[in-house]
């Protein structure tokens, strides 16, 4: 018998070990796991840990008032603890798509997870020892290591899902990760009424948060499975053809004005609807808690209870507004109802009287759930259509920055007017105003964007 030769992966992100010798090589072949059933345990893992961020980001809203006193700080200084959540990822996005490209998306998927971990402990410590400094530090590196993990579960998600299933696939993600945040408002409260202590209800996110960090590393022994069967189905097929194998060098894509040149009109329209959408969603959502209490004047478990109703509403929606999107396959169209919701939402709780306890209320914050999640689903597939796939790391980390930089100023604008206005009552209706023309705007954006795109479907046709 003659001397086997072995190939080996030099370029794979886990291992550089010999795989088979040729002559077993070109007798085994192995599945993509991307097209059986588990892409659908990946779509599990990535939900998991996508709640789980969400679970620690909202922490702060669903108490507060109690946040407030503890730390003795005024509302703009609430609004920070989220502004200083979001403003590293202005900068930290643009580039965190080539980190993830340099460094791997499992290895990116772990660090991130942990960071999220020692980001809670620390945001929990100081508010056992009641230090607002620390906390600011908690929350700085909790945004660092959520949002940075945010875009990997976009990435992992593209790779894992294709085509038409990638609306659905993300629609699944947000409403399992809105059920982070209908835990923390249901169980937080609930918590801190019986131990009347912000460690312990904090505590719970570090309890998630640990599971996470497991479940990081199960998801990486997946990928990297798949990935070693994709590697020797390649080189079945280069053997099969009598191909001399040549490694390839792994390509990078860097910032640069050719780069830059690629991403065109659309892509920078896109950019700013993202921008305004975020300004008036996820600040709002914050302090919705202390909108329900002090308008109408539910007590905190109450607002808790109302907010988790909200977020099943949201869990019973989405998926069937992600299935309806992928079957119409009109992104652009779906971002611009979900920004028309919007107007309606903002419109109908900025006209509301106040009153006691009024259940009419759960109505526009039901419609505002759903255009949430009309948005979110159709986000990253409507950017798909907009760029090319080669700088799709890139564009996500962009993306995500716009978004970022308008999570980083929301709050502090929407504390700015609640401390300027005469009471929480008329500050909160003059937020709804404000967010109302903000939406306007990039209704109308996107409304014209539609038509437009209608329009030269028709004339190719």
């Amino acid at each position: 018998m003659t001397e086997k030769s072995f190939i080996f992966m030099e370029n794979s992100e886990t291992y550089n070990v010999p795989l088979l010798p040729i002559d077993q090589k070109v007798q085994e072949r192995h599945k993509d796991m991307r097209k059986t059933k588990w892409r659908y345990v990946i779509l599990a893992l990535v939900c998991y840990l996508k709640m789980c961020s969400y679970y620690i980001t909202n922490n702060p809203g669903s108490i507060y008032q109690e946040i407030v006193q503890n730390f003795g700080i005024s509302n703009v200084q609430f609004g920070l603890l989220y502004s200083v959540y979001n403003l590293p990822n202005i900068v930290i996005s643009l580039l965190i798509g080539l980190l993830i490209d340099r460094i791997g998306i499992r290895v990116s998927t772990i660090i991130f997870t942990i960071g999220n971990l020692v980001g809670q402990i620390i945001f929990t410590y100081a508010t056992f020892i009641q230090n607002y400094q620390i906390a600011l530090i908690g929350r700085f590196l909790l945004g660092s290591c959520t949002e940075s993990s945010s875009l990997c579960f976009i990435i992992i998600l593209n790779i894992w899902f294709e085509g038409k299933e990638l609306g659905f696939a993300f629609a699944v993600l947000i409403t399992v990760a809105k059920g982070g945040i209908s835990l923390t408002n249901f169980i937080t409260p609930q918590i801190y009424v019986i131990t009347q202590s912000l460690p312990a209800c904090l505590a719970g996110g570090i309890i998630i948060c640990t599971v996470a960090s497991a479940l990081s590393f199960l998801f990486s022994n997946i990928d990297s499975k798949n990935e070693k069967n994709l590697k020797r189905n390649e080189e079945i097929d280069r053997l099969q053809r009598n191909e001399q194998h040549v490694l390839a060098e792994e390509t990078h894509s860097w910032i640069s004005s050719t780069l830059f040149k690629q991403l065109g009109i659309k892509f920078w329209m896109f950019a700013l609807v993202n921008f305004l959408t975020y300004f008036t969603q996820a600040p709002f959502q914050q302090n919705q808690s202390q909108f329900l209490r002090s308008r109408f004047s539910f007590e905190i478990v109450e607002a808790g209870q109302i907010q988790g109703i909200l977020a099943l509403v949201m869990t019973v929606f989405c998926p069937i507004t992600g299935l309806i999107s992928d079957r119409v396959n009109e992104r652009i169209g779906a971002l611009a109802l979900a920004n028309f919701l919007y107007m309606v939402s903002q419109t109908f709780m900025g006209l509301m009287p106040d009153c006691y306890k009024c259940s009419l209320i759960i109505l526009p914050l039901s419609i505002y759930e759903v255009s949430m999640g009309i948005f979110i689903s159709n986000v990253w597939a409507a950017l798909n259509e907009i760029i090319p796939k080669r700088i799709l790391g890139f564009s996500v980390g962009f993306i995500n920055s716009a978004q970022n930089i308008a999570l980083a100023f929301g709050p502090l604008a929407i504390g700015r007017v609640l401390d300027g206005s005469r009471d929480l009552k008329t500050g909160f209706k003059i937020v709804n105003f404000i967010l109302l023309g903000i939406n306007t705007i990039t209704f109308f954006i996107l409304f014209i964007w539609l038509i437009k795109q209608i329009k030269a479907r028709r004339s190719s046709q």
